[in-house]
């Protein structure tokens, strides 16, 4: 670009004819001094000043210095002057001249003004230049740390277009991820998301391509050589490569410049290609149509390819990473799933629990972060703890695998086993009676003969009815008891229990042995004291699986939330007897899920189900005695969090529950006002 020379009116300056005579200058006459702001920064300015000039604005001085900040100034003085006027600054003036000076004096002034106008054009330049590059290695650091440490892809690439956007003012960008085959060899080129400026709404469906020159981004994917092209409208056909112009034959939108890296790993495997479209003169305006596209489209020159390889480069071990990250969630995803599914297979009648516990669990969180009254107004979960209270949720029960069968799937007081042998015995004793029946009747014959027989044999038929319909009864009243649906007074109980047959010998028989009678007298649930304990002790087998795996600083509470899922705020819970705050929140937000699902679900085989309003009174109990969170118990319930499932949980009305199995079972209490309704603690 020339050098400028501003000077006056050319009528006052004969000595300018030998400046006319330059090819690399243009000379332009002013009427005033011009302002700093309107002298164009990326070109060599020379400024020729006289009195007149000078005259043309108030506070020269000021005005001089700061004008020689960007331009050399010659200052033309009156006839036979040997150094400038006192109104000129002498530190802002780089030549003088006399009206009257010869031509060789004017050359050499003028000359010396044009080299420094030059050197100072330059180190502008330079400055703009280390300033850009400090910029972009200032932009590309923070891009780096901003990529580095995004986990979610979809996310990632999002950040990794708009800021080579940014980077290079360009209108709009794809981003291509390679595919590969199980063995690893690179497959096809996906696209998987895009930006446009321009149009932002444009409609957009991730689709393959193949990996070879039919397309720009394939011909880079498949060869690693980056593509700058001015105008993919006129590719010559010699190329080896072609430009598909049928997006924008569909949408209507006009490419021109583009630029295409490969994003190649460390591994100097291409992930990926960044596609770079239409580089713009301002990064703010928008292209409505051709004119637009071409008044503002530029080439992408070396300036925007610069920091665009090093952001590829950036991009490329970002999205390495984000695929590990994303194949190791996968894998440690899959790895949750199968263990919940061994907990369905180890219990298989609270199958599905630990699935709708934790989707439950989620919407109560979610639901809790929306209120802006009460204790726990703007307590606020991030994606990362939701993730943690999700797997905390998935697991809470995994420790079941190390709970003996016979009592993880007790759903009677006796297991199956003693209630056998208690069948067994009763059957013994009936057909004893038959045996007795038949010796005292042929004693009978013996002794007498026909004589009065029919009267006795009624007499023994009719005795050994009535203690046979007294055993059958017994027997059938403890199978009512064992299955928990007997319905009398403790007392009454211990007194079937207690009950002794004496049979037609005259023999007195204990119809239920000590450890049967003590079983049968549980009062809650099916388990014995003992038999509690073991169960409860699932919590701490899952504190241990737990505490084996090697979480992430993410999800290292895991352990911990899960482990507190069945402590009470009053202190009654277990297995620690923790009290109040010492209970993490996320646990709590567990514990009502939990409680609320096995209330209200219908597949298990020891109990029926209880409607919602019926099972939320009795959540609602369990927090009146200081058991559980009213407060969350009132979010709970007013946000009606059960129905912001997927699959909202409702149970049958009372009297509609599953069939299978006997009513009121291992938690027949929870039909009770006040009981605890965490019941076995099968939840």
């Amino acid at each position: 670009m020339k050098a400028l020379l501003l000077a006056g009116s050319p009528a006052s300056y004969h000595e300018l004819q030998l400046a006319r005579r330059r090819d690399d200058l243009e000379i332009r006459h002013i009427p005033a001094l011009p302002a700093v702001g309107s002298l164009e920064r990326d070109r060599a300015v020379v400024l020729l000043v006289d009195d007149v000039l000078l005259a043309s604005v108030v506070n020269p001085e000021r005005w001089m210095a700061e004008l020689a900040r960007v331009c050399a100034i010659v200052v033309r003085g009156g006839p036979g002057e040997l150094v400038p006027g006192a109104a000129y600054p002498a530190g802002v003036i780089s030549a003088f001249f006399a009206s009257d000076a010869g031509e060789e004096v004017v050359r050499l002034a003028l000359e010396s003004a044009l080299r420094q106008a030059t050197v100072m054009r330059d180190e502008r330049a330079a400055r703009g230049e280390a300033e850009r590059r400090h910029r972009d290695l200032v932009q590309l650091a923070e891009i780096g740390v901003a990529l580095a440490t995004e986990r979610n892809l979809s996310r990632l690439l999002g950040q990794i277009l708009a800021q080579a956007r940014r980077l290079t003012s360009c209108d709009a960008a794809t981003l291509y991820l390679v595919e590969r085959r199980d063995d690893g060899s690179p497959s096809s080129l996906r696209v998987k998301m895009t930006q446009n400026q321009s149009r932002p709404t444009l409609a957009f469906d991730e689709f393959t391509l193949p990996l070879d020159s039919s397309s720009l981004a394939g011909h880079v994917a498949s060869t690693g050589e980056a593509l700058s092209i001015p105008d993919v409208a006129h590719l010559s056909p010699s190329l080896p490569y072609a430009s598909n112009r049928t997006i924008d034959s569909l949408t209507g939108y006009q490419t021109r410049s583009m630029l295409v890296l490969p994003l190649v790993s460390h591994r100097e495997e291409i992930v990926g290609v960044l596609q770079l479209i239409n580089r713009k003169r301002d990064a703010a305006v928008l292209l409505t149509g051709p004119e637009s596209v071409a008044r503002e489209v530029i080439p992408f020159t070396l300036e925007a390819l610069e920091p665009a390889t090093a952001l590829a480069a950036h991009a490329a071990v970002a999205i390495e990473n984000g695929l590990l990250h994303e194949s190791i969630e996968s894998l440690f995803e899959g790895l949750v799933t199968a263990a919940v599914e061994a907990i369905d297979a180890r219990d298989p009648s609270t199958a599905g629990h630990s699935s709708r516990v934790a989707a439950l669990t989620i919407a109560f969180a979610n639901r809790l972060a929306s209120i802006e009254q009460g204790p726990y107004a703007g307590v606020h979960f991030s994606t990362s703890e939701l993730r943690e209270l999700r797997y905390a949720a998935l697991l809470h029960d995994f420790g079941k695998v190390g709970v003996r069968e016979e009592i993880l799937l007790k759903g009677r007081k006796l297991h199956e086993a003693d209630m056998q042998r208690v069948r067994h015995r009763i059957e013994l004793l009936v057909l004893a009676e038959d045996g007795h029946h038949e010796r005292l009747r042929a004693e009978w014959l013996l002794a007498n003969g026909r004589r009065g027989y029919d009267e006795r044999a009624a007499q023994l038929d009719a005795t050994r009815t009535e203690r046979q319909a007294f055993l059958r009864e017994f027997l059938r009243r403890v199978e009512l008891l064992n299955e928990g649906r007997l319905r009398e007074r403790d007392d009454a109980v211990r007194r079937l229990l207690a009950q002794r047959f004496e049979d037609g010998a005259g023999e007195t028989h204990a119809l239920l042995q000590a450890n049967e009678r003590a079983m049968l007298e549980i009062q809650k649930g099916t388990l014995s004291a003992a038999e509690r304990h073991e169960l409860e002790e699932h919590v701490v087998h899952t504190d241990r699986f737990l505490r084996r795996i090697p979480w992430t600083r993410e999800l290292s509470l895991v352990p911990e939330i899960a482990f507190a899922h069945h402590e009470k705020l009053n202190g009654v819970g277990y297995p620690r007897g923790v009290r109040g705050d010492a209970i993490p929140l996320r646990s709590r937000l567990i514990t009502i899920a939990d409680v609320f699902d096995a209330l209200t679900s219908g597949d298990r085989s020891y109990k029926d189900a209880v409607p919602v309003e019926r099972a939320l009174d009795i959540l609602e109990s369990e927090g009146l005695a200081g058991e559980l969170d009213l407060e969350l118990l009132r979010v709970f319930r007013e946000g009606r969090v059960w129905e912001t499932q997927a699959k909202p949980v409702q149970a049958p009305e009372q009297g509609s529950g599953a069939s299978g199995g006997a009513p009121g079972g291992a938690l027949a209490r929870e039909t009770r006002p006040g009981a605890r309704a965490d019941g076995r603690s099968r939840g």
